[in-house]
């Protein structure tokens, strides 16, 4: 494992360790009661312990350790109390608007804040070698503001871009950031096919997510034409994705992708594992891609 790696992994269960403190001192039943979670390698079906591995290779210092790192709040105050009031936002709104499927508090916040929280190591690690750490994010899909507005929180740095082609989401979405003082998130209400063509988003980020339920053939042709060369591109998926990957490398390759990383992400996700593949973008994307609004996902590449 590669320091970087190491580093990140072990801010990440710090981070969710603080995450998961923070929810449990509310009012809410204890998250994630008989589980167990570990970082795997995509092809390990079961092994030690997360302390264990970080911990076993010969570049984990003891300081790197997650249980002998000194306890020092990777969040802020500020932080905290943003993504509470913000989930809380998603849940009130979801009494009027469909914004998720989850109601419960504890679950959400479980599937939704850590599962988005769980990408950044993933995020931080691939973009190592980026030379400003003022990024320019894009979240395609955004949805009810999933990754995108929890990325925003966390990484203030950070330019985050909100896509969304629902204008009651795109309400939704200024309210949150409206309320919750976020100056760092720019929402943009059209489809990905449309604003895949705009001079102002085509190409024009360090860093593009995807967490929205497609096929990544679909995927990769709604979400490589903003990413821009040399950027990256991470869509996260569940498990057992192998025949999803190689079905969609020709797509990867024709859109100027190349497959960088194929990473297991320790995420409380519906109870399975995620994984979060890693596309970098080696050269500019054909100018007739993305194709009209609906042909992406009726006809793959």
């Amino acid at each position: 494992m590669r320091p970087l790696e190491l580093v990140s992994r072990c801010r990440y269960l710090l981070l969710r360790a603080t995450l998961r403190s923070c929810a449990a001192a509310r009012p809410w039943p204890k998250l994630g009661q008989a589980r167990s979670y570990q970082i795997r390698c995509i092809s390990q079906r079961a092994g030690p312990s997360p302390r264990a591995q970080l911990c076993a290779t010969s570049s984990a210092s003891k300081s790197q350790c997650p249980e002998d790192v000194a306890p020092v709040p990777i969040l802020s105050e500020a932080a905290k109390k943003r993504l509470e009031s913000y989930l809380a936002l998603v849940l009130e709104k979801n009494k009027v608007m469909n914004l998720t499927a989850v109601r419960d508090e504890a679950e959400a916040w479980d599937r939704h804040i850590i599962d988005s929280a769980a990408l950044l190591p993933v995020l931080e690690a691939a973009a190592a070698g980026f030379r400003s750490p003022k990024l320019r994010v894009l979240d395609v899909g955004s949805g009810a503001g999933l990754p995108g507005i929890v990325f925003a929180i966390l990484k203030p740095a950070w330019q985050v871009t909100l896509l969304e082609a629902t204008k009651k989401k795109c309400a939704f979405l200024e309210e949150v950031t409206t309320g919750l003082q976020l100056s760092n998130v720019k929402i943009v209400a059209q489809r990905a096919e449309d604003a895949g063509k705009a001079s102002q988003l085509r190409e024009r980020h360090d860093i593009v997510v995807a967490r929205a339920v497609a096929e990544l053939r679909t995927l990769a042709e709604l979400c490589l034409p903003f990413v821009k060369v040399n950027g990256l591109w991470i869509a996260a998926k569940g498990p057992n994705i192998e025949d999803e990957v190689n079905a969609a490398r020709n797509a990867i390759g024709q859109l100027g992708g190349r497959i960088k990383t194929i990473t297991a992400v320790d995420s409380l996700s519906a109870g399975v594992p995620r994984t979060a593949i890693v596309v970098t973008k080696i050269k500019a994307t054909p100018r007739q891609y993305p194709r009209l609004p609906g042909r992406p996902n009726k006809q793959p590449l």
